[in-house]
């Protein structure tokens, strides 16, 4: 019976993890808002992500809040960069296609291979920068380059994140799921493959010089 009410009990542990993934998702949905902070606000989310599945734990909101304020510039222009380039490649993808030409569809094969490319890239931007203090081309370099030579890990985050958007899309009430945990259950579910790529580079981990 003690041992069943004991705090180490993998039903107790389950259920804070549970409960600390709540109060994550809650904190990235409200400190987003504004839009503009959405950068911030997800190198908060990985930063934290990355520790709890490394099993190094702190305070959720306290490392939140301080991972929010570091770098909050670069993380504000990384994600204007994303938003530009992902309005650029969804005006062009429907653009395109109403061409039934030889260049229409040339261009649908080159659109297609950079949307390609960019889901395999942009997961690795903010853990990137959580994991280590460089500037804006070094983290989008780094990003592709680890995505590239990681290729079967960068399938395997990019389908998972298709997977959250695409139940989204064909079961409306799982918005409810997302607003309460999935946003932060992905983030945490990919910083364990995240932590396994890093962790190659542990004697250069803070400037990933090896790479």
């Amino acid at each position: 019976m003690g041992k069943f009410f004991s705090v180490d009990n993998m039903l107790f542990r389950f259920m804070g993890r549970v409960s600390e993934l709540i109060i994550l998702n809650f904190l990235w949905i409200f400190s987003s808002l504004p839009l503009f902070t959405i950068g911030a606000s997800t190198k908060a989310l990985y930063s934290v992500s990355l520790n709890l599945a490394n099993e190094s734990e702190g305070s959720i909101i306290k490392d939140y809040f301080k991972a929010f304020k570091d770098n909050f510039k670069k993380s504000t222009i990384l994600w204007l960069i994303i938003l530009i380039s992902s309005l650029v490649l969804a005006i062009n993808s429907i653009f395109w296609p109403r061409f039934q030409s030889a260049l229409g569809y040339f261009a649908m094969i080159v659109i297609a291979f950079f949307i390609i490319i960019f889901l395999l890239v942009i997961p690795y931007v903010f853990p990137t920068i959580s994991k280590a203090d460089i500037s804006i081309i070094k983290s989008l370099k780094l990003s592709f380059l680890l995505s590239m030579k990681h290729l079967p890990y960068s399938l395997i985050i990019s389908l998972l994140g298709i997977l959250f958007i695409v139940m989204n899309l064909i079961y409306p009430f799982s918005i409810f799921f997302t607003i309460f945990v999935g946003i932060s259950l992905y983030c945490y579910l990919s910083s364990y493959i995240f932590n396994m790529i890093f962790n190659k580079y542990p004697s250069n981990n803070s400037n990933f010089n090896s790479i």
